[in-house]
């Protein structure tokens, strides 16, 4: 940093460097200000942090200079008096301004709906925004979907630097200092990558991680922005981040299992609803339901046990029969595509009958329900067989 600032004034780099740099800009005629962009570089490493924030404080400390900084991160360098009120942390963009932005690459598009479904995937996130737009500028929005499903966020990285590569810029975030002094904080951020709704700050410390500074690898992945708090006050990470990280540092089985423990008491407290309807339950599946729905397609693609195939299994057709009751949201296909060869594979008739009942409600399918009743019928489960839906 002293090496960069000399050399950029044009100053002698003999002798200490830092008052000379000081005597310089003390020496200017009326107010100056001195930009420090990408601070984070410098400043991070802990065992050069104290010298650099004691430089900071002196060249604050020199008359009519103005200090900027910019840096990743929300943490601002202490030992400075910053002018108030602090700047916040620079959020997304809204929407309309995302769309403008987005636009003003893109000239046009004739479907409305196509744009927010694009912005969706950026999170509103003006790197991704401004990457994505260009993409589609060349090659149409229903191509720029479809290799998403496919590429995620490595459609975005055919640049060099952080400027122009999505995944280069989240790298850097994620091997700074203060993420690889906590190792933990990485399994965290893994964990939330599943979580497209966020999680409430108090569920950490209730679902069994197997590591026990949950609070300070919060802190950090807060601190170098790889996380958030909503309004809502749950913890959350933004798409693109979530999409980096699902598919280059997936959670762990250790890590994965307590959060499926977790989603799967949510998707059990459905079971009651037909006997005990709630709109308190309905809210809080709402406000979960990409979770579960994203626990339970990883949950799917994993190799478990039979007992907790089964398991998973169940979850689906519960979550699945709850929101054909409720209308709760547009039912996630994906889910249920290929679930009835995989039950048949278990060798279950109870559970490919009420797989099969589902997939009927759900697609208004009688001969799916026709094929559940006869299930029902040779395993002698009267009660499944006394089931609304069943003439």
């Amino acid at each position: 940093m002293l090496t960069l600032l000399a050399s950029y004034f044009g100053l002698d780099q003999q002798g200490k460097v830092t008052k000379i740099i000081i005597k310089y800009l003390s020496s200017l005629d009326g107010p100056s200000v001195l930009v420090l962009d990408n601070f984070e570089s410098p400043w991070e490493a802990p065992n050069t942090r104290s010298n650099v924030e004691d430089l900071l404080s002196q060249l604050a400390d020199v008359p009519q200079l103005h200090l900027i900084v910019t840096m990743r991160g929300a943490e601002r360098p202490t030992r400075i008096r910053w002018s108030r009120p602090f700047l916040k942390p620079l959020e997304t963009l809204n929407r309309s301004a995302a769309k403008e932005c987005f636009l003003d690459i893109v000239d046009q598009m004739e479907d409305d709906s196509q744009l927010d479904a694009l912005l969706d995937l950026t999170d509103n996130v003006p790197l991704a925004v401004t990457l994505l737009a260009n993409i589609t500028s060349y090659e149409g929005a229903e191509s720029v979907r479809s290799r998403w499903s496919q590429e995620t966020t490595s459609m975005l990285s055919e640049g060099v630097d952080k400027g122009t590569n999505l995944d280069k810029s989240i790298k850097i975030s994620l091997s700074s200092p203060r993420m690889t002094s906590l190792p933990n904080a990485r399994q965290l951020l893994s964990l939330l990558s599943l979580l497209p709704d966020g999680i409430p700050e108090g569920i950490l410390t209730e679902i069994s991680l197997p590591f026990d500074d949950v609070a300070k690898c919060r802190a950090a992945l807060i601190r170098t922005s790889l996380a958030y708090i909503g309004q809502d006050r749950r913890i959350k990470v933004l798409t693109p981040i979530r999409e980096y990280v699902r598919v280059t540092h997936p959670p762990t089985p250790q890590i994965f299992r307590p959060l499926k423990g977790y989603i799967y008491s949510l998707v059990h407290l459905s079971h009651n609803f037909q006997l005990l309807p709630s709109t308190g339950l309905v809210q809080m599946l709402s406000n979960n339901l990409g979770n579960i729905q994203t626990v339970l397609m990883r949950a799917m693609d994993v190799h478990d046990s039979p007992s907790e195939w089964k398991e998973t299994i169940a979850c689906v057709i519960e979550l699945a029969k709850f929101s054909c009751i409720t209308n709760l949201a547009p039912w996630s296909h994906q889910l249920t595509a290929g679930l009835l060869d995989t039950v048949k594979n278990l060798h279950d008739e109870r559970l490919i009958g009420q797989c099969l009942f589902t997939m009927g409600e759900i697609h208004s399918n009688d001969s799916f329900t026709k094929d559940a009743l006869q299930c029902f019928i040779d395993v002698g489960d009267v009660f499944s067989q006394s089931l609304p839906g069943f003439e």
